[in-house]
């Protein structure tokens, strides 16, 4: 491994900025550089460069004067989502095949902002994850969609009596043969789906767990359903679609 000792004017690994940690950090007994250039590996850190330096030089990113509301935060943390996805850090084969650069892409933008950086995870991993490992290969044409943020998704299996015990969740899947329609219903209050990240304001699909159950009263257990979010527009009546009465889908 070449060295890259302080002076070096290797792009990956400029010197820091002499500071209040400048004295500690020259009593380190090994040089840095050659530590993180063997942990990450050169094409890790030019990729880590790439998404610090776009966020650094685009305007949108700028940490604006005070303190925003709540609603102008959500919306501007959504324009910013969005704009990550612009910048194309990773594509849909990225998913499965390169994990280490999706945790790499969000740990950049939890420094930054955790919020962002849990609003990207959510729609990218919870969500597109769960299509693309659960779906069968007529639910992949969401994932294009997904990552050119023609659709925002969230993750609907938690309930407001149930936490994250999937064994009792009440949402129920009626198949409807007669018109070839997936009714999902909420019985409840305490059967509707709650703390699911990204619904409140953002998503217009989710991917909603219910028990799925056929002509017969015949329970199958639980099953992923993609839905469009009752915010763009529920209840298609168009056969194929999905039906929902989630009660209070929060």
């Amino acid at each position: 491994m070449a060295p890259l000792g302080e002076g070096s004017d290797d792009p990956l690994l400029p010197d820091l900025p002499r500071g209040p940690l400048h004295a500690a950090r020259a009593r380190a007994s090994f040089p840095w550089k050659e530590l993180a250039l063997f942990w990450e590996g050169p094409d890790m850190l030019r990729f880590k460069k790439n998404i610090f330096s776009a966020l650094e030089n685009d305007p949108l990113f700028a940490h604006p004067p005070g303190s925003l509301s709540l609603e102008k935060y959500r919306e501007l943390n959504f324009l910013r989502c969005k704009r990550v996805f612009e910048y194309d850090f990773l594509r849909v084969e990225d998913l499965l095949g390169s994990p280490q650069r999706v945790l790499a892409l969000i740990q950049c933008l939890g420094m930054y902002d955790w919020s962002l950086a849990t609003k990207f995870f959510l729609h990218t991993l919870t969500f597109g994850s769960a299509i693309y490992n659960s779906g069968s290969e007529r639910h992949f044409k969401y994932l294009p969609k997904i990552f050119n943020m023609e659709i925002f998704g969230c993750f609907a299996l938690t309930e407001v009596s149930h936490g994250s015990n999937t064994k009792a969740m009440r949402t129920t899947a009626h198949y409807d043969p007669t018109t070839e329609e997936i009714i999902i219903h909420s019985p409840d209050f305490e059967a509707a789906k709650f703390w699911v990240g990204n619904m409140g304001k953002t998503a217009t699909h989710a991917v909603v767990f219910a028990q799925l159950y056929t002509p017969g009263g015949q329970c199958h257990g639980l099953h992923p359903f993609v839905v469009q979010a009752p915010a763009a527009g529920l209840r298609g009546s168009r056969r194929s679609d999905v039906k929902s009465d989630l009660g209070a889908f929060m």
